[in-house]
């Protein structure tokens, strides 16, 4: 998988993994974990933070079909 980003979404994300002591591919890692429930995520509340973005950036008819959540995924890897 490759991510297209733009200088400027380049720096700000590196800014702000600096900010927080990790690499920028750390920082998105653990958002992913938070955003999938895979191992490692940072626990309920960040997870709940992920789901409530997914929910307002993507729309609700995602959330309402799963009964308002977003899916747990039974997949291993």
């Amino acid at each position: 998988m490759n991510i297209k980003l733009t200088k400027e979404e380049r720096n700000r994300l590196e800014y702000l993994a600096e900010y927080a002591e990790i690499t920028p591919e750390e920082l998105l890692q653990s958002f992913i974990r938070d955003l999938t429930k895979c191992v490692g995520n940072g626990g309920s509340d960040e997870r709940e933070c992920a789901e409530n973005w997914f929910v307002r950036h993507y729309g609700r008819a995602v959330y309402v079909e799963h009964n308002g959540h977003i899916p747990n995924f039974d997949v291993e890897g």
